[in-house]
């Protein structure tokens, strides 16, 4: 069955015109701040390219990133440093990414792009143990095994976190993700509990 290209075209349009909207609203950028005081005055790196920035990246190095960024968006002339853009970063709170994934889920779900098998979304779900990097924020967060050689804080060489996700197979996206403590019991493998 052949689709209409307009149409299509169209129905990617307004559902990237509604989720660039999403993106806009006072309150996602009260949820972003660290701090009251941040994302409140007008910089060339504003909140709304910041999180542009961070939505369209593809893995290539910061200059790279920037440059390419900075030219889609036809101000070359404005590009950032390396620098404010770390300081931008470290202003937001990571919660707003849970924001606009539910934004987005949200989004997508009712609009006509949605791909189904035989009438169903299928989804699957998958779990892992993974490495956070090692910090005292990270040990805060999600705690760390005791046993012969890690007595205390100050003794941790490896911080490991217990990560899920729920996938669309269908449409080819997480829904969802979460990253929580892993209590491992010695000799007894991980406790997932």
């Amino acid at each position: 069955m052949m689709t209409n290209q307009v149409v299509k075209n169209s129905t990617i349009t307004n559902f990237i015109h509604t989720f660039r909207q999403s993106l806009n609203q006072s309150s996602l950028v009260d949820i972003a701040r660290k701090s009251p005081a941040y994302f409140t005055r007008t910089r060339e790196l504003t909140f709304f390219r910041l999180l542009m920035f961070l939505i369209f990246r593809s893995g290539k190095t910061i200059n790279q990133e920037l440059i390419r960024f900075y030219s889609r968006v036809d101000c070359i002339k404005s590009i950032v440093s390396k620098q404010a853009l770390s300081k931008a970063l470290r202003k937001i709170n990571p919660k707003v990414f849970d924001s606009i994934m539910q934004s987005f889920t949200r989004i997508f779900y009712k609009s006509n792009l949605v791909k189904t098998y035989k009438g169903y979304i299928i989804l699957a779900e998958d779990g892992t143990v993974i490495e956070a990097p090692l910090s005292k924020e990270s040990i805060s967060t999600f705690g760390f095994h005791k046993n012969q050689k890690v007595r205390c804080e100050t003794d941790v060489k490896r911080v490991t976190t217990k990560m899920g996700g729920l996938f669309d197979i269908t449409n080819d996206f997480f829904l969802s993700t979460t990253i929580g403590a892993c209590i491992c019991q010695l000799n007894n493998g991980p406790n997932l509990n």
